[in-house]
């Protein structure tokens, strides 16, 4: 059993290491953790030189807890803790309104958010809005271009976790995703996607960066502008541009107190209008 030496004082709850007891205070008190401790390389706060230190391990890859089951490595306690669960099956966190089941308690506060739609994550520089302060981290160097995780073998340098992470199997020669049909592996889910349509037959309206599939050419051609970051459609009111006619449409009632979708002008003919513009209004 674990060995659990700090206690709570007013609740008497044990914990492992000190930093979960300091953590745990804070319910008590009510008084937010000041972050002094800030990560070097992406200027993140932390409350607790313990949590810096795990942060640090998402930019040098770093995973140094291992399970004692299969050997798998994990940068965190909290992910080993939730890895373990996958072998004797526990799965503590249910959903009222689903029943679906989870191992950490985090993921089923970002589960609840399907049901609710709530999306408290704001992106500062174009509003959009996200379930998963992750996901909005990860949208944010979209606008900054940073790329805050770099490989230990090459200089190269990535945005996102899971890109380094297929990258560095470039160095390893690691191909752990296996075709079920004729057993070949590859070193990305992607790339075992590209190589399931050899089996299934589909070869149109797929993403060539993600591999996602759409049910038209025009839906593909919207979802490639999360990747180049094209976005063809103006506001006549106030030169805000989206990626899509729909979210032009929306934000077009913010112009309008009434909630109705301003028509342009007769001036449809000025420098200020687009085709593209003007094809938002096109039923």
């Amino acid at each position: 059993m674990l060995c659990k030496p700090h206690t709570c004082k007013q609740c008497g709850k044990g914990f492992a290491e000190s930093h979960a007891l300091t953590k745990h205070l804070r319910r008590h008190t009510g008084l937010p953790a000041e972050k002094k401790h800030l990560c070097g390389i992406c200027g993140q706060g932390f409350s607790e030189p313990f949590y810096l230190n795990v942060h640090l391990r998402k930019h040098t890859g770093e995973r140094p807890l291992m399970c004692s089951t299969c050997g798998k490595t994990f940068a965190d306690p909290r992910s080993l803790k939730a890895h373990n669960m996958t072998h004797t099956g526990e799965r503590p966190y249910k959903c009222q309104t689903c029943n679906k089941t989870f191992t950490q308690s985090v993921n089923l506060t970002k589960h609840i958010r399907i049901h609710t739609g709530e999306k408290p994550y704001v992106c500062t520089k174009c509003g959009k809005c996200f379930t998963q302060s992750s996901s909005l981290d990860k949208h944010t160097r979209s606008h900054t271009g940073e790329k805050p995780y770099s490989c230990d073998q090459c200089p190269k340098r990535f945005a996102e976790k899971g890109t380094l992470l297929n990258h560095r199997r470039t160095h390893s020669g690691e191909k752990p995703y296996i075709c079920a049909v004729c057993g070949k592996s590859y070193a990305s889910n992607f790339e075992l996607r590209l190589h399931d349509r050899k089996h299934s037959g589909l070869k149109e309206n797929f993403c060539s960066v993600c591999g996602k599939d759409f049910a038209s050419p025009s839906n593909l051609t919207v979802h490639m502008r999360k990747h180049t970051g094209e976005k063809p459609f103006t506001c006549y009111y106030c030169a805000r541009a989206f990626a899509d006619k729909g979210s032009l449409r929306k934000h077009l009632k913010l112009h309008n107190k009434n909630g109705s979708v301003l028509e342009p002008d007769s001036r449809s003919n000025s420098d200020n209008h687009n085709s593209e513009y003007i094809n938002a209004f096109k039923k």
